[in-house]
């Protein structure tokens, strides 16, 4: 024989509130026997919905230390490549300087393509060679 439990039953206060003080809200919950099978199906549907709740926030707690530790090792790897870039950029920045410096103390001395290795020389054809312009701020 199966018996439909409602997930909540409530008792009123009479008409006049006698049974009820002013504090207390216009619904008591039916007050079960600790014994009874009722209560014993109450107590097994709580312990479900809270092993159920547990579980999910479990799950949403490893979920959540996975997409950490993911994002920590991007982020170690984009570090790398700044440290990376940022050497290169200094390599970069070296060279430019230098070979500024070069073409600068070339146009000083009045002597630019000698020095820098481009050929200044005709060719037999009576075309110079590749020649690159240098510019007077």
């Amino acid at each position: 024989m199966e018996e439909h439990i409602s997930k909540r039953q409530f008792t009123t206060s009479d008409e006049d509130g006698s049974s009820m003080d002013d504090n207390s809200p216009k619904y008591k919950r039916k007050k079960l026997e600790k014994g009874s099978d009722e209560y014993v199906m109450r107590r097994v549907r709580n312990n479900m919905a809270v092993k159920k709740s547990r579980e999910k926030s479990r799950q949403k707690a490893k979920e959540t230390m996975d997409q950490v530790d993911k994002l920590r090792k991007e982020n170690e790897t984009l570090e790398q490549k700044v440290t990376i870039l940022s050497k290169e950029l200094g390599v970069l920045k070296d060279l430019f300087l230098a070979h500024a410096g070069s073409v600068s103390q070339n146009e000083c001395s009045g002597n630019t393509a000698s020095t820098s290795g481009i050929k200044d020389e005709p060719t037999n054809s009576g075309v110079k060679d590749h020649q690159y312009s240098t510019f007077s701020v």
